[in-house]
């Protein structure tokens, strides 16, 4: 059975595995002197000139390649997992959606309107939803004082 993983879960993993790539792409340009522009496009576009028999030789022989290859990977199905889950809760969960783009990915609210198809009023009301400042049903009566 596939483990369960919540959205934030899945944020910390990715930012985690962004922090690998980071420190493999500085070691690897400090290992073989390589500018940033030039290792970039070999590991982005996996093509590097038939002259280059540095770079040849580099992704050849360099098990560090492969495994950022493998973490680009997983970043990218990290990020696809958070775009479709945050499509899911938009609809179920809209509170918690926004919440997530709010305080994680510190979106606008501009941008989170955009990316959620509400309103900006709407989202800020979810949000403060959210933030257990306003009442779901939108009374602002307590049951008691009824």
């Amino acid at each position: 059975m596939i483990e369960e993983l919540s959205i934030i879960e899945v944020w910390n993993k990715l930012e985690k595995i962004k922090n690998d790539i980071e420190y493999l792409e500085t070691d690897l340009m400090t290992n073989y002197d390589i500018k940033p522009n030039k290792l970039k496009e070999i590991l982005v576009s996996c093509t590097s000139h038939s002259n280059d028999t540095m770079i040849n030789a580099i992704i050849r022989n360099d098990k560090q390649i492969e495994k950022l290859r493998k973490l680009y990977i997983d970043k990218n199905n990290c990020e696809n997992y958070i775009l479709k889950e945050i499509n899911r809760m938009k609809l179920s969960e809209p509170a918690l959606a926004i919440a997530f783009l709010k305080e994680y990915k510190k979106m606008t609210w501009y941008q989170i309107s955009k990316q959620l198809d509400y309103s900006e009023k709407s989202a800020r009301r979810y949000y403060a939803e959210y933030k257990g400042k306003t009442p779901k049903n939108n009374t602002f009566l307590k049951d008691d004082q009824i």
